[in-house]
Formats: structure tokens, sequence, C-alpha cells
């Protein structure tokens, strides 16, 4: 009797062990919509240093790089493009973010 109870708490802690074990393999994995989820966050970021540095100097910064040594923005170049297009003046500069080797596209503004 002790054997049989002590098998079926074995298997049951097995099982719950293989069930957390899955658990933990699916919320570690990067769903469909990560690398939309990674363009949109780069893109946020790219946007509030330009809406930081007009609040800051009254003007939107003439480059990428600028915000990059001013403001501190960091860009994985390894793996994102972005493309930061100031028409001149007063006029909202046209954000791109593109993943390298991807065909997901980007976002634009």
């Amino acid at each position: 009797m002790k054997n049989s109870s002590f098998r079926a708490w074995f298997l049951s802690l097995i099982g719950f062990a293989a069930c957390l074990g899955m658990l933990f393999y699916l919320a570690a994995k990067p769903g469909p919509g990560h690398k939309e989820k990674q363009i949109e966050r780069i893109y946020n970021a790219v946007w509030r240093a330009t809406i930081h540095c007009y609040a800051m100097e009254g003007r939107y910064p003439p480059s990428l790089s600028y915000m990059e040594e001013v403001y501190g923005l960091q860009i994985d170049k390894d793996a994102f493009i972005v493309e930061y297009e100031r028409p001149g003046g007063n006029i909202a500069p046209r954000i791109e973010v593109l993943r390298i080797n991807d065909d997901a596209g980007g976002r634009r503004k």
C-alpha cells in the first residue's frame, strides 16, 4: 500500500514539473507579434528623443546621430535601420524603422 501511494505521489510530482517546465518555455518564447513590438519600441524611443529635443531646444534634432550623442539614444544597428528625415523648419521629421533581414516591413510616420 505504501509503495503504490509513493508511486502516485512521484508521478504527480513529475507531471507537475513537466507542466511547469512547459509553462516557462511558452512564456519565454517570443510570440508572433514580437518583431512588430521591437520595431514599435524603437520607433517610440526615437520619437520620444525627438520630442524631448524639441522641448529642450525649440527645434527638431538635425539627425539621428545628434540624438545619440546628445540625448543618449541607443539603437542596435546590427538588427535595425532607422531612417530619420527632417524636412526642415518646424516640420516634424519622418521616422521609419526597418528590421534587417526581415520581410515584415517597418513602421513609418
